[in-house]
């Protein structure tokens, strides 16, 4: 109530992605991604450039219904509920902590870039900023956040401490490739004594400026 959220600064419904190293998660994430970009193609060419130009003029929102589409891998998982204000929010829970290697290492769960959105953000450094709160109940302490594209593996989680309430947290991504197949923006609760749930509102993706990024 009143004013913005505390920044907090930290380093369709989509197939599973996971992965036994970073070769297969790459690839098995750029199958991914092929399945969901064919049924768009259908955009004209002068309505994708004005899609594009929007999407970088103003950023990428995430909330309400898209968070349903979100994907999850092994060891997390999400429902879509209203908050105690009414709000649409994705209740994200873990029940493995990331890095158990009982589960297949994945990007948590997340959503990705839909191709217009790539296209119009391919070869800029990306500000990720995750509105969320831990739940009202088993509310998780802490909260790895990643972004992901190729060339962008596990080593990509960030750990951060959760405050109370409702806050902003952020992390940047530097893009290895300059004409990415896939971006994705993940969450991995930190399941420490079973308090292992935060409540999602939205994910706010900005294209920030230009990067010497790889066309290779």
């Amino acid at each position: 109530m009143g004013g913005a959220p505390p920044r907090m600064k930290t380093g369709t419904v989509l197939p599973m992605i996971l992965r036994l190293n970073d070769t297969f998660f790459y690839l098995l994430a750029a199958t991914a991604v092929t399945l969901m970009v064919v049924p768009q193609l259908w955009i004209a060419n002068s309505q994708w450039d004005s899609l594009s130009e929007d999407v970088l003029d103003n950023g990428v929102t995430i909330e309400g219904d898209r968070l349903s589409a979100m994907a999850a891998g092994q060891g997390v998982g999400f429902e879509m509920v209203r908050d105690s204000r009414g709000r649409l929010v994705a209740r994200i829970h873990a029940d493995r902590p990331l890095g158990d290697p009982t589960v297949l290492a994945s990007a948590g769960v997340f959503d990705a870039l839909q191709a217009h959105e790539l296209d119009a953000m391919a070869g800029y450094v990306l500000r990720i900023t995750y509105t969320l709160n831990p739940s009202e109940i088993d509310g998780a302490r802490q909260l790895h956040l990643g972004a992901f594209q190729i060339g962008i593996g596990q080593s990509a989680w960030q750990l951060t401490e959760l405050v109370d309430g409702q806050a902003e947290y952020e992390v940047m991504l530097y893009p290895p490739r300059c004409a990415p197949q896939y971006t994705f923006m993940g969450l991995w609760p930190d399941p420490t004594d079973g308090a292992n749930m935060i409540d999602l509102h939205r994910i706010r993706v900005e294209a920030v400026e230009p990067f010497a990024c790889s066309n290779e």
